[in-house]
């Protein structure tokens, strides 16, 4: 693979992950799908691309610094496919927590923004309170 193939090819894979990231984060989508985005561009993150860069990039002359972006965009890339699945049950379980507070039930990734925005300290407390027992709950999908 050629250094600018790669170089294209990962910045529509990073393109493509921080969208689906960001539509799944601002509730725009019900689920995470990330594997199918990890699968398309496996090439990008195997142990043998990372053999391939590196030695293409040790016979170049780009910086120190550039070489080990690189390196660490596929080592990183390489180590997040690995977990991809349990990324999309984290997120999907913290898309569906719901924390009830008062009249409504609040999200559980909406309620930090609540309590940061709640004049009264007890009912802050108690919010941040109900937001750890759902963080306890959570935990377990991390693991």
């Amino acid at each position: 693979m050629r250094l600018a193939d790669f170089e294209r090819a990962g910045a529509v894979f990073s393109s493509a992950l921080n969208r689906e990231y960001y539509l799944q984060g601002a509730g725009l989508k019900p689920q995470l799908e990330i594997s199918p985005i990890y699968d398309n561009f496996r090439r990008l993150f195997d142990l043998e691309t990372f053999h391939e860069i590196r030695t293409m990039l040790t016979e170049d002359v780009r910086s120190d610094q550039y070489r080990r972006f690189l390196l660490d965009f596929v080592a990183s890339s390489y180590l997040e496919n690995g977990v991809k699945e349990r990324s999309e049950a984290i997120a999907q379980a913290e898309a569906t927590t719901l924390l009830p507070w008062g009249e409504r039930d609040l999200t559980y990734r909406a309620t930090p923004v609540v309590w940061t925005n709640e004049p009264d300290a007890d009912r802050r407390h108690e919010l941040n309170q109900l937001w750890r027992e759902a963080t306890e709950a959570l935990n377990p999908h991390r693991s």
